[in-house]
């Protein structure tokens, strides 16, 4: 979701750079540096989502950031959802949750704030009710966010979360209030917090890293940022890919009918398609080895490919409805919720075909 500013996994990079450059606890007491410029001179940066670098040791050590997944760590991520789905496991929907943040760079906290909208062969799309960032009248407006299916494992997790959303709002607790959150205990109803996602992530990743406390829902946020620069992409892409406006961009650029943003997502997926057939590549170091090797064509087949996924009328439509309808709506959240079921009946123009649900 795009905030003002420089986004904060480039301001974390800037922390971590520090920290590695001067050891200690550089990185720490920089970013303390910066909430003063922040508070006292009024420096136009946005620190409310950057994570502070943590310190392995009280007083000693070397602060370290959240790490971003590797390849072999992404590959975990994947067998460990296909397992859970196989024996019909109970963390089946903080699986899901945890397979779609990877190849979906979305906070966490964005995901218990938001519900499906609709979803046809290749796209879903989720309305999250708040953003992080409050306007002039002290309001946190919604957004949509969207979810590209090309690997197997995303589009099963899609199903996995729209069943179980679903399923939920039928129980009697939310007779009058729509469940507005998607990462669940299916069992109890109620919604997985932070701190539990994080402690079910590092069981799941732990093994892989040197310090799996330092495991946590932004790892998977950092994850296809740094999957861009093994082919060196455009900065444009890289805002695009989590949703974020460059520096003096209106909001609603990246807001709701980015095409682009699609687009992108795309085209990650269909790298990851194209890196999992490889036996052994499992670091960044091999894969950017490996993408050098590609044929000359390979990127530009991939974008053709991603342009007819992001070009899909019914995305760009739907978007336009949606904006417009929370746009005009006075209306609480869950109100506002209960009116999107009124959109089914307005799509109907659009081909079967393209629309496999909408709100149901």
């Amino acid at each position: 979701m795009p905030s003002s500013g420089w986004p904060s996994v480039f301001i974390e990079d800037f922390l971590q750079h520090t920290a590695e450059k001067s050891g200690g606890t550089t990185g720490l007491l920089t970013f303390y540096k910066l909430q003063w410029l922040v508070k006292r001179a009024k420096a136009p940066l946005c620190l409310e989502d950057v994570q502070p670098p943590v310190v392995a040791t009280p007083g000693k050590g070397v602060a370290q950031q959240r790490p971003a997944l590797e390849p072999g760590m992404v590959w975990e991520l994947l067998r460990d959802f296909r397992s859970r789905q196989q024996h019909r496991d109970r963390g089946i929907v903080q699986s899901a949750i945890g397979v779609i943040s990877a190849f979906t760079p979305i906070r966490y906290t964005h995901v218990n704030r938001s519900v499906p909208l609709w979803r046809n062969d290749v796209v879903a799309v989720f309305w999250a009710f708040r953003d992080k960032k409050r306007q002039s009248d002290g309001s946190r407006r919604g957004f949509a966010w969207h979810v590209v299916m090309i690997v197997p494992e995303v589009k099963e997790a899609v199903s996995v979360i729209w069943r179980a959303w679903h399923s939920l709002a039928k129980r009697e607790a939310f007779r009058d209030e729509v469940p507005s959150f998607l990462s669940c205990n299916f069992w109890t109803g109620q919604p997985v917090g932070t701190a539990e996602f994080n402690k079910f992530l590092a069981g799941v990743l732990g093994s892989l890293v040197h310090n799996p406390h330092l495991i946590s829902s932004y790892c998977l946020r950092r994850l296809q940022p740094t999957a861009l620069d093994i082919r060196d992409a455009p900065w444009e892409d890289r805002h695009k890919v989590a949703a974020w406006s460059l520096p003096g961009a209106r909001m609603e650029d990246c807001m709701l009918r980015g095409a682009g943003e699609v687009e992108v997502k795309a085209v990650q997926q269909l790298m990851f398609q194209a890196m999992r057939r490889v036996d052994e590549l499992r670091s960044w170091a091999q894969a950017r080895q490996w993408w050098v090797e590609q044929p000359p064509n390979t990127l530009r087949d991939w974008q053709a490919a991603a342009a007819k996924i992001s070009a899909i009328g019914a995305v760009k439509e739907m978007a336009a409805r949606v904006e417009d309808l929370v746009k005009t709506s006075p209306q609480p959240a869950f109100d506002l919720i209960k009116r999107l079921a009124k959109l089914q009946q307005k799509v109907q123009r659009v081909p079967s075909s393209r629309i496999i649900e909408v709100g149901t």
